[in-house]
């Protein structure tokens, strides 16, 4: 099943989503990949949500994760072969 996970992006300055990496214990990720592709293995959804206050707004792509943000991150039903899972955001 799908499960939701809270990460939390402590950088003062924005990045890019797209330059996050998903890195899983065995697997096609083992060496690390992009979101798209840890989407295509079913590990990893390649978007991310966060809450406005009101609403929630979705992050992709070239979308920029903002300082001290929060984000809802969702894994997927083929995740938990490839575990443990980790979602890497490089420090910019």
């Amino acid at each position: 099943a799908t499960q939701w996970h809270m990460v939390g992006y402590p950088f003062t300055t924005a990045s890019s989503l797209s330059d996050s990496r998903v890195l899983t214990g065995k697997g096609s990720c083992a060496e690390g990949c992009v979101l798209g592709a840890a989407e295509n293995e079913g590990i990893v959804h390649n978007q991310v949500w966060t809450y406005n206050g009101k609403s929630y707004d979705l992050i992709k792509g070239g979308d920029q994760l903002k300082p001290w943000g929060a984000y809802w991150s969702a894994t997927l039903p083929d995740a938990s072969d490839s575990s443990p899972v980790k979602l890497l955001i490089p420090k910019p």
